[in-house]
């Protein structure tokens, strides 16, 4: 297996573009622009607290009872849970996109030197933490004479065949 994903290291080429079309299909999971998205969920918010706040008056001055309060304040609470969940997860994965950014470029600069000699000599430790930034999956052999799967998530599910010999297909 580490022959197969040393093979990618050595091809710095074919690594960025791997790690790019990754950060790439990141990127594409968000639909419409974030920016906009975060004020509209920060709006919605504001708006359940000013509402939270109409209807206690509403209450204080006696024109609605405490029944319908409650369940109108129910409905809000539901309403600015549900834009706050919204609002973390969109935060969420703009920290991850940031994240693969910056790992991106932690693993081109690291690997755009490399010496096959060097690479050859890496401890299982090096080599299980490398395997881990490629998001390297292996998928067992079904039957005796097919090939060992190997899928680099990290560079756009990038499939590395083997079975006695590396090949890139």
């Amino acid at each position: 297996m580490w022959k197969a994903v040393k093979t990618v290291l050595l091809d710095l080429e074919r690594l960025e573009r791997g790690l790019d079309a990754y950060l790439a299909a990141e990127k594409e999971k968000d639909v419409g622009d974030p920016e906009e998205e975060t004020r509209a969920l920060t709006i919605r918010i504001a708006e359940a607290d000013h509402r939270r706040a109409a209807y206690q008056d509403l209450v204080a001055d006696g024109l609605i009872e405490r029944d319908e309060l409650r369940a109108k304040l129910d409905a809000l609470r539901r309403l600015k849970a549900a834009a706050e969940e919204g609002l973390t997860a969109l935060e969420e994965r703009w920290r991850k996109v940031r994240e693969l950014e910056l790992s991106r470029e932690k693993v081109l600069a690291r690997y755009r030197d490399a010496v096959p000699e060097a690479l050859e000599k890496t401890d299982g430790n090096t080599r299980r933490a490398v395997y881990n930034t490629l998001g390297v999956t292996v998928w067992a052999a079904k039957a005796k004479g097919d090939p060992i799967r190997i899928v680099l998530g990290a560079l756009g599910g990038e499939e590395v065949c083997r079975s006695d010999a590396t090949s890139t297909r």
